[in-house]
């Protein structure tokens, strides 16, 4: 039976479709729990709400986020990403494809001038992509537009 595709954030909450870890995760990197979230509220001593606005500036990197994944036919996948982590790639791809991250090679040709913004922001894409090229076999790549770049790497970019 083929599963329904899950496109977005929406489709995986309501087919359920949540990731639960593996033998292969890493320590540092925690699940995420479920719990009351209005009963956690109440037990707060004090609760802040509304906006903040920094007015801080977000320095932009010359690429915007890419990652090259390519499988082999001997169950390996190396990685190419414009990331400043490669190490933390390899390990959060590790978990996503359920594969021991020594069958994984992640590294960089190059990442200048990205002020940070390449040391790990890069892994959502990455574990997507990777996800991608597993499940079809085949390379595949990705590059973020300037405004899909924005919104999901967050920092202070204005709303």
């Amino acid at each position: 039976a083929t599963k329904p595709a899950v496109i977005g954030i929406d489709d995986a909450i309501k087919q359920g479709s949540f990731h639960k870890g593996n033998k292969y995760m890493q320590q540092g990197y925690p699940l995420v729990k479920r719990g009351d979230v209005d009963s956690a509220w109440a037990k707060c001593a004090s609760v802040v709400t509304g906006d903040v606005r920094t007015h801080g500036q977000c320095h932009f990197y010359m690429e915007t986020q890419s990652v090259l994944v390519t499988p082999d036919e001997d169950g390996r996948v190396a990685i190419e990403s414009a990331s400043q982590g490669p190490t933390t790639v390899r390990k959060q791809v590790s978990v996503a494809i359920n594969k021991p991250a020594n069958k994984i090679r992640a590294g960089t040709r190059r990442c200048g001038g990205a002020f940070g913004g390449k040391i790990s922001r890069n892994v959502p894409l990455a574990t997507a992509v990777a996800v991608a090229a597993e499940n079809i076999g085949l390379p595949v790549r990705s590059q973020l537009m300037r405004r899909q770049d924005m919104a999901t790497t967050g920092g202070r970019h204005p709303t």
